[in-house]
């Protein structure tokens, strides 16, 4: 697995192999937390699709944060639970997209409205995004 300093090139390293199956064991960040892959900082912009609770479609823009190849947390308007699948489009530092299918794995309510959602990707794409100058 490739080394990791945060940048999103290392990200992009990240994505051979399988994401279900990391070739590399867990990592240990902070409180003893275990995760199977390295976390990028930041907040990106995010756009999420799926069905809420109600069986009614929904398109939403939020903000990804702790972010992985494995997965990421967002919080929505839209009541989720376990198990419910969401397709996700993620910007990157203006320079490529993550496109992934998913599955939430933790739903909590956060107030006003707010679910907070740990979303495990089951596939993910890259795209380039061209240079605008």
């Amino acid at each position: 697995m490739a080394s990791f300093d945060g940048t999103a090139l290392d990200f992009i390293g990240e994505t051979q192999g399988d994401v279900k199956n990391p070739k590399a064991g867990s990592y240990l960040i902070d409180k003893g937390v275990r995760r199977d892959y390295p976390r990028i900082p930041g907040l990106f912009p995010t756009q999420i699709r799926g069905k809420d609770l109600q069986g009614r479609k929904f398109s939403v823009v939020s903000l990804a944060e702790d972010l992985s190849i494995g997965g990421v947390y967002v919080q929505i308007r839209h009541s989720l639970q376990p198990g419910d699948r969401v397709f996700i489009v993620v910007r990157m530092e203006d320079k490529f997209l993550i496109a992934a299918r998913g599955q939430v794995v933790r739903a909590q309510y956060q107030g006003l409205w707010l679910y907070g959602l740990g979303i495990q990707f089951s596939s993910v794409r890259l795209k380039a995004i061209p240079d605008a100058s």
